[in-house]
């Protein structure tokens, strides 16, 4: 498994899991972060830092701190 924040540009992956806890994690899940979502990194911003991701028809802008908590799986 790896970071969402390792994954190459226009890859699409699945979310396996959430490292985050407490409101936070919660705070994910909200936002369609959750296991079994299909995500795609569309946008890496100057200094690698934040990055834009799609998900679930809407794309959300993170922090490279914040994808490092999402576990993904590459193979489809």
């Amino acid at each position: 498994m790896k970071k969402l924040s390792e994954i190459e540009v226009h890859k699409k992956v699945k979310i396996v899991g959430l490292k985050s806890t407490g409101k936070y994690r919660i705070r994910q899940m909200e936002m369609g972060l959750i296991p079994g979502t299909i995500v795609e990194i569309v946008k890496v911003s100057p200094f690698n830092d934040p990055l834009t991701i799609s998900l679930r028809g809407y794309q959300l802008t993170m922090r490279k701190s914040e994808l490092d908590l999402i576990e993904v799986e590459e193979d489809l």
